[in-house]
């Protein structure tokens, strides 16, 4: 059973798809270039008010940190198919 990336990896793929340097996320959000790259390396594990700042740099929703892929991106690898609607009964006359 293949396991998703750890939040280090997920933060670094992030932060490249976003185009910034360890440096210049560390000026967006307020968070020590230091602790970014700690981070990355799953050195350490981030307080969620890091991971809320983060996000906000980045431009994302804290969840995008769970997810195996990119934002914008559809998770469809192990997503059962969407159920259909309940078909509703007629109203009675």
């Amino acid at each position: 059973m293949a396991t998703g990336p750890t939040f280090g990896e997920r933060l670094k793929e992030l932060r490249e798809a976003a185009a910034l340097s360890q440096y210049a996320l560390a000026k967006k959000s307020g968070v020590s270039k230091q602790a970014i790259s700690l981070l990355e390396k799953g050195e350490s594990e981030p307080a969620w008010v890091t991971v809320r700042k983060l996000a906000r740099a980045l431009g994302i929703s804290v969840s995008d940190f769970d997810v195996g892929n990119l934002p914008g991106e559809a998770d469809n690898d192990d997503a059962d198919p969407p159920k259909p609607a309940p078909k509703k009964k007629p109203p009675k006359k």
